[in-house]
């Protein structure tokens, strides 16, 4: 099913998508990482220039899956804390308003109370209200050691195939990237 979003035509998201990649025929993973950077930019219309950033670098990256005996269970326990906070916090209306001792400045700034409302709605009319969330696995991207990805799959009322709750922690422990994905059975899926 295609979707369309107000603002993009499918020439210009296509235009779009091969300019920032650099060409046409990158492999599909990079694509479809940009693919979702620009779904974001509509959904969430956060800072967008460090938005890319951090996607531009998980972008070429490929991934490094971290063995369950050497996750580092307090960091672990960081990620799914942000993210039930964060969700629960959207889903309740309480909004959860990320602090700079948790998350980088982008995040903070990105993550603002009519943000979160925001994309908060539309995950609701896609998947509808947040239930629970099960760690699925922890990665480190080749090409940026210094950061963690988190996925766990979300359990929400209207998805019978929950969607990936992306969360990524940076050397710090602080989070610098949280998305609510369709779910693939593994990151470097296309």
């Amino acid at each position: 099913m295609k979707r369309r979003f107000e603002g993009f035509s499918e020439s210009s998201y296509k235009t779009s998508v091969r300019k920032y990649a650099g060409s046409e025929k990158l492999g599909n993973f990079r694509v479809q990482i940009l693919k979702t950077f620009f779904i974001m930019i509509k959904i969430s219309r956060i800072n967008l220039s460090l938005c890319f950033i951090i996607l531009s670098q998980l972008a070429i990256a490929q991934f490094t899956p971290i063995k369950e005996t050497r996750i580092d269970k307090e960091s672990m326990e960081k990620a799914t804390d942000l993210a039930d906070k964060l969700l629960n916090g959207m889903k309740t209306g309480n909004i959860y308003l990320l602090s700079a001792d948790e998350a980088t400045e982008a995040m903070v700034k990105g993550l603002s109370d009519e943000i979160q409302q925001s994309v908060y709605a539309r995950i609701k009319d896609e998947f509808g209200d947040f239930l629970t969330m099960q760690f699925v696995e922890a990665l480190k991207p080749d090409n940026d050691k210094s950061l963690t990805v988190y996925r766990f799959r979300g359990s929400f009322e209207n998805a019978a195939d929950g969607p990936e709750i992306r969360v990524i922690l940076n050397k710090d422990g602080k989070l610098s990237g949280f998305w609510i994905l369709p779910w693939k059975p593994s990151i470097d899926t296309p």
